[in-house]
């Protein structure tokens, strides 16, 4: 296993730190590539979120540059990335790179990568998958024009993973806690309880349904708080 230097240990907290601070669910996809930018370094850092059919239907990266270009080269970007190497295995739980794949010849054969990659310079790439509802795949993808990542590097990314995917928790809870006045505020443990038994975790950034008096969501007892917020699937990150 790789060993992490004090100063990794210390990027990763300061990371971290960064991420749980993002209170707003509209915000948190912006504010989190930002904070993952200052973990490792890397040439383009994006958020995605694939259909079933592994066609992108949310891009949002670190450089407007990179948004732009990939909305104008989206038809292409979408015709290849069935064939991209992540979506070989069922589900991208774990830190991986391209590498661990392909060969990087490979990869550099390929009609995604002529199509697309190589007019970015892009020659390698780290990425993992988020939880998210029925039907829609989360990756956060780093990618390199030059040199590879390292196991510290994935090692580090590992590490922040479940913190990312209970921040945005905390941040839902926040917000579903602000609708309700102060005299019907139920306690904060009792949200956090019921968002865990929910059933959506990334979609767009933020919940799909605000909770009302007249909403299926909302109800008068703790424990029937929230039932379809966050997906059953991110019972597995604890």
């Amino acid at each position: 296993m790789p060993r992490l230097s004090l100063k990794d240990l210390e990027l990763i907290n300061i990371v971290i730190s960064d991420i749980y601070a993002i209170r707003e669910p509209g915000e948190f996809i912006k504010k989190l590539i930002a904070a993952l930018n200052n973990l490792f370094s890397s040439d383009l850092l994006s958020y995605n979120e694939f259909n079933a059919q592994f066609r992108i239907t949310r891009l949002c990266a670190e450089s407007t540059d990179h948004e732009n270009f990939s909305k104008k080269h989206m038809a292409a970007l979408n015709a290849y990335m069935p064939t991209h190497p992540g979506f070989s295995i069922a589900n991208i739980d774990r830190c991986t790179m391209i590498s661990d794949l392909v060969k990087p010849s490979d990869f550099k054969k390929s009609a995604l990568y002529n199509e697309y990659y190589r007019h970015m310079d892009i020659q390698t790439q780290m990425f993992t998958e988020l939880p998210g509802p029925s039907g829609i795949r989360p990756v956060l993808a780093f990618s390199r024009n030059r040199y590879g990542f390292t196991e510290e590097e994935r090692l580090m990314l590992g590490l922040v993973k479940p913190h990312i995917i209970n921040a945005y928790r905390n941040a839902l809870e926040w917000d579903l806690y602000k609708t309700f006045s102060k005299r019907e505020r139920p306690p904060l443990h009792f949200t956090n309880s019921a968002l865990r038994s929910g059933r959506q975790l990334f979609l767009n950034g933020q919940p799909r349904v605000k909770p009302t008096r007249r909403s299926p969501l909302y109800s008068a007892s703790a424990g029937g708080l929230l039932k379809n917020t966050l997906s059953a699937y991110m019972k597995s990150w604890g």
